[in-house]
């Protein structure tokens, strides 16, 4: 079976370093153009360290590059691997089984560049990853494979993707490549009643309301880490908080957005039926630093 990889990144990278050492017939790739004169991404090393070809993923669109994908490629099965361009349909076509392509969410729910987030702000304790058959609607084609995990209570978005999305997609992605070598993989209709489509989680979602309930609050923090950052004031001085677990103690007589101690790098916030403890903090346009070392007992967050 003739296998084109198109993605980018480490996910790319890894899914690549994966298929090579299960001696899959990689036939070439497609990862961005480089940004710079040295061409920095993990894919493109690694297949140019495997001799293998590269058609740059933006330069599909032309029919020269499209053609030389199709003709020189003669892809059976295209896997996608973190993919961020819109890819022409005659490419999609080209492929004579088809092309699979990784989600972190239980499809069909949390469609979307933001699934991880809005898992997260909802308050989900159950996600998991979906490897699925690409067609031209957004996360929409058919169910080849899922695999379910558990949101912790103080899992991030980083948290969960590093240490469980992203591994768990890494072998699910070959275990789906296994199974279409063996014309065993299954198509299975998404059930669109059970669909939901969020938009882009921004900043826009990330400003925390301390008249707000305290598990309201922790998740919108944790969905928002590491990006976009959830953010409050100081002296009207915004600050961006990191690295949130939520705590039993209650301070009825304290307004919320308080800082009522410090516990070794971190500080305690007095929260709506609850308190949060919070790890790291960055005020806008500086790095992140340990939050003890910028919030101060008594400060007012707000």
């Amino acid at each position: 079976m003739r296998i084109a990889v198109i993605g980018q990144a480490q996910f790319g990278h890894d899914v690549l370093k994966k298929l090579l050492e299960a001696n899959k017939n990689i036939v070439g790739i497609s990862s961005p153009s480089p940004k710079k004169e040295t061409d920095s991404d993990p894919l493109s090393i690694l297949a140019k360290e495997n001799d293998i070809p590269n058609i740059y993923t933006d330069l599909l669109k032309q029919k020269k590059y499209a053609d030389q994908f199709i003709n020189d490629f003669l892809p059976d099965l295209i896997v996608f691997a973190f993919v961020n361009d819109i890819i022409p349909k005659n490419i999609l076509d080209a492929a004579t089984i088809g092309s699979i392509q990784y989600h972190p969410s239980l499809l069909p729910k949390y469609r979307g560049r933001s699934a991880m987030n809005w898992a997260i702000f909802n308050g989900e304790n159950k996600t998991g990853i979906s490897i699925f058959w690409v067609d031209e609607g957004i996360d929409t084609g058919p169910i080849l494979l899922q695999k379910e995990a558990i949101i912790e209570d103080n899992d991030s978005v980083a948290s969960l993707y590093f240490n469980k999305l992203y591994p768990l997609g890494i072998e699910a992605m070959i275990e789906a490549v296994e199974l279409t070598e063996k014309g065993n993989a299954p198509k299975i209709d998404q059930n669109e009643s059970e669909s939901n489509y969020d938009p882009p989680f921004d900043e826009k979602y990330a400003q925390i309301d301390w008249s707000q309930n305290v598990d309201i609050i922790h998740n919108q923090i944790r969905a928002s880490d590491p990006q976009p950052g959830a953010y409050t004031y100081i002296k009207n001085t915004k600050i961006f908080l990191y690295q949130s677990n939520k705590m039993s103690n209650i301070f009825n007589d304290i307004p919320p957005g308080t800082i009522i101690k410090t516990e070794n790098s971190s500080v305690i916030i007095v929260a709506n039926k609850g308190s949060l403890k919070i790890s790291k903090v960055k005020i806008d346009g500086d790095k992140k630093s340990a939050a003890s070392e910028i919030l101060n007992i008594e400060d007012q967050l707000g």
